[in-house]
């Protein structure tokens, strides 16, 4: 899985999405510390460490929201809740207005896959240079390298590697 060069959006894979997840907020937490400045939103995780799938956080500000609608008691799943992802969506862009140094968008699932949820928010930051690091389910590999071509890499869960990608899109400080 070499890290090309001009891929300014990186999918981390992820089988583990809570161990994964969690690996991603410390890193977050580190380049903060750095100085760097992070925009973006990512699952929240609880006070075990694990992720919180219907819970999406601002890497910047700490602001929650909650991104599933639960169907009813009958029901045995639930949806992605259309009017909290458009919600969420303001606090992307408003992020990207900010020209941060690097754009975390929680994850490229089925909702990008078709042309929905953050799919439009992929693409405005493709058009404005900005790198972006996200989660990816296997599943969605094929999906993702369609939407983005040579401006995506796949990244393994690994601090160094996801490291070795953030390194060659730093601007100087």
């Amino acid at each position: 899985m070499g890290v090309a060069n001009n891929a300014l959006m990186a999918g981390v894979l992820y089988e583990d999405a809570d161990g994964t997840t969690a690996l991603v907020w410390r890193l977050i937490q580190q380049w903060q510390q750095q100085g760097w400045h992070l925009g973006g939103l990512l699952n929240a995780c609880n006070e075990q460490g694990l992720r919180q799938s219907d819970v999406i956080q601002s890497v910047a500000d700490g602001t929650c929201f909650s991104i599933l609608q639960c169907l009813g008691t009958g029901s045995s799943s639930c949806l992605l809740d259309e009017q909290a992802l458009a919600d969420a969506a303001s606090v992307l862009r408003r992020d990207m207005a900010a020209q941060p140094d690097l754009l975390i968008i929680n994850k490229f699932g089925h909702a990008e896959a078709e042309g929905r949820g953050f799919a439009a928010e992929y693409g405005a930051a493709a058009a404005a240079s900005l790198p972006v690091l996200c989660l990816l389910s296997p599943s969605f590999q094929t999906a993702w390298r369609a939407f983005g071509d040579e401006y995506v890499t796949v990244l393994p869960p690994d601090a160094e590697a996801i490291e070795v990608w953030w390194r060659q899109h730093q601007s100087p400080q």
